[in-house]
């Protein structure tokens, strides 16, 4: 997967445009996951749109568009009281 912002300008900083190189998409609502081997696996993103006519398709190369979790975590530690 490689990172698609620059193709797609519309996306805002909040969010993490993806377009997959091995021909995999991601349905709503699935995360976007950094391999750490250090300190574990690292959430990113949580997709929020896709290209309409390549949702769920395994064979799409088409963009897909995630929530950037960094973005929101002043919210989500607010909203949870747990602290990251």
């Amino acid at each position: 997967m490689h990172e698609t912002n620059k193709n797609y300008p519309a996306t805002v900083d909040s969010e993490i445009c993806i377009s997959s190189l091995n021909g995999r998409t991601a349905c709503s609502g699935s995360p976007l996951i950094v391999k750490n081997c250090t300190i574990g696996d690292i959430l990113v993103g949580i997709t929020s749109y896709v290209d309409i006519e390549n949702v769920c398709k395994s064979d799409s190369n088409g963009p897909v568009v995630f929530m950037r979790v960094s973005y929101f975590m002043d919210w989500i530690e607010e909203k949870t009281g747990i602290k990251f």
